[in-house]
């Protein structure tokens, strides 16, 4: 390899190192973008160029020209430009791409920065435990001061870097490498479920089984999922921030009345129907802008308790689902052509059950967040295009007797 496509190489593997700290060192993973962007020209093969044919990069341009000019021809580009300005990124990094043949040292360097960043958290939360001489983190706002990155989003590295260290250990690696991955997948496992983030706790948990259900015995699988369905109910038991996130055992009445009066997205999601039946523009949608307008209007009228109204409306919550967004924002066009990159991507990768979860995981996180309003789901989202298509782990493995 050429000096220059190596150099070229690290700092790409630099840039997907710094996403799990994108909140806190902004400036540098745009230093790097510019600095891969000049680089790019010189490094770039045109046989490389010819990936830009396959359908996935073809709908991904697609989806983001559509919601650009659907903008500009609405006069919404304005008002829309808060969300607008990230999705050129998730184009440039697809293109900054193309030239990066070891898609492992990609994984790895994610991987990696992951490790550090959960290291990092448990400090800051033994920090906190010593000095206020509790844990309660059920409330969101407590543990996103603690945490490096937002407890949502800490949740789906951390699944992303368990299901990316699964594609490696089932591949060829030295051992040594192996137990560093296995090492960090427990430490992964641990750290969500210490925070409790209750859709990274699913989406890990879901993978498990899966694997379990690939690699042992029905029998031996069985055995093994009531094993951990006991061990994880113990966690419930033993953990009161575990029960207070899932359950809302710290409030009073029935479950399902808690949900209705504490979980923020059953407001949401209701306003979210409301809006989409009375909208007289399916096929585009609202805008960004708009369609949060009237999710704010909603929940004046929605909410009956001035000070949930207040915090609602002060939040400014947008649809937290990924699809939805799609259909209120962009109309029916917009979320087809979301879903239909989304399934691009599903046959890619569907011969290799490995790649097949890292998708599970994006599409989990998409049901209950709108990872496009943020700039580390941008760059999150990206890395999962880049991490599973065009590389070695793409084609099936072939099964060994045992």
């Amino acid at each position: 390899m050429k000096p220059l496509r190596t150099l070229y190489h690290y700092l790409f593997y630099a840039l997907i190192f710094t996403i799990p700290f994108e909140q806190n060192v902004r400036a540098i993973p745009n230093i790097l973008l510019a600095v891969l962007s000049i680089l790019f020209f010189f490094t770039i093969k045109k046989s490389e160029l010819e990936r830009l044919k396959n359908k996935l990069y073809v709908l991904s341009f697609l989806m983001v020209l559509f919601v650009v000019l659907k903008s500009l021809f609405f006069s919404t580009f304005d008002s829309d430009l808060y969300i607008l300005k990230k999705l050129p990124i998730y184009l440039i990094i697809l293109l900054l791409a193309l030239p990066i043949e070891n898609k492992k040292g990609v994984l790895i360097s994610f991987i990696l920065s992951t490790g550090i960043v959960n290291l990092i958290s448990i400090y800051e939360i033994g920090q906190h435990i010593y000095t206020q001489n509790n844990f309660e983190i059920a409330s969101g706002e407590k543990i996103n001061e603690i945490l490096v990155v937002e407890r949502l989003y800490f949740g789906l590295i951390n699944s992303l870097s368990v299901g990316f260290s699964i594609v490696l250990i089932n591949n060829k690696l030295s051992p040594k490498i192996k137990r560093w991955l296995v090492l960090g997948v427990v430490l992964s496992v641990f750290v969500v479920f210490l925070v409790v983030s209750r859709i990274a706790i699913l989406a890990i948990l879901i993978v498990f089984v899966i694997n379990l259900f690939k690699k042992a015995a029905i029998k031996k699988t069985i055995l093994l999922m009531g094993v951990a369905f006991v061990g994880v109910l113990s966690l419930f038991f033993l953990n009161d921030n575990l029960s207070k996130r899932f359950f809302h055992s710290d409030k009073k009445k029935d479950f399902f009345h808690k949900v209705r009066e504490w979980e923020p997205r059953y407001v949401i999601w209701n306003c979210v129907y409301s809006i989409f039946t009375e909208s007289d523009n399916l096929l585009t949608g609202t805008g960004y802008s708009d369609t949060q307008e009237k999710l704010n209007n909603c929940y004046i009228d929605f909410i009956q308790k001035e000070k949930r109204e207040q915090w609602f409306v002060k939040r400014r919550f947008n649809t937290h689902n990924q699809y939805l967004d799609f259909l209120l924002c962009t109309g029916i066009i917009g979320l087809l052509i979301f879903l239909a990159l989304q399934y691009e991507l599903f046959r890619l990768t569907k011969k290799n059950t490995d790649l097949l979860n890292i998708l599970l995981i994006i599409v989990l996180f998409g049901c209950v967040e709108n990872f496009f309003h943020r700039q580390v789901g941008v760059y999150l989202f990206s890395l999962i295009i880049v991490g599973t298509v065009n590389n070695e782990f793409s084609k099936p493995k072939m099964k060994t007797s045992s």
